[in-house]
């Protein structure tokens, strides 16, 4: 098995256009330095660059990679898990029904 550890750059869903294009600016920036390219030669990197619906939907097939090779480790129950969204959904509900607010980790059978 091959395995390379997830790393990536998240933003709030409320940045704007010109915030997240500076920091893809930045990040194209940095790549490009010799001091970068050193760095990715003297270890074992990926260096894909992925931005936008490409990088958005890159990490939902591995969130769903990741969660069948943590149940085929025994790392994860074999119920099913709420996933980042179905997450923010059950905790908004849950916070409307309980004002004083809720921890909702949950899985469901």
């Amino acid at each position: 098995m091959e395995y390379l550890m997830l790393r990536g750059i998240f933003m709030s869903p409320k940045a704007t256009k010109d915030q997240v294009e500076y920091y893809i600016d930045l990040f194209k920036k940095v790549r490009a330095t010799p001091e970068w390219q050193d760095f990715m030669k003297s270890g074992a990197f990926n260096t894909t660059f992925l931005t936008g619906a490409d990088y958005a939907k890159w990490v939902e097939a591995e969130e769903k990679r990741h969660e069948v090779l943590m149940k085929e480790a025994g790392f994860l129950s074999p119920r099913k898990l709420i996933t980042r969204s179905e997450r923010g959904r059950t905790r908004n509900a849950a916070a409307a029904s309980n004002p004083r607010g809720c921890d909702s980790r949950m899985e469901f059978p």
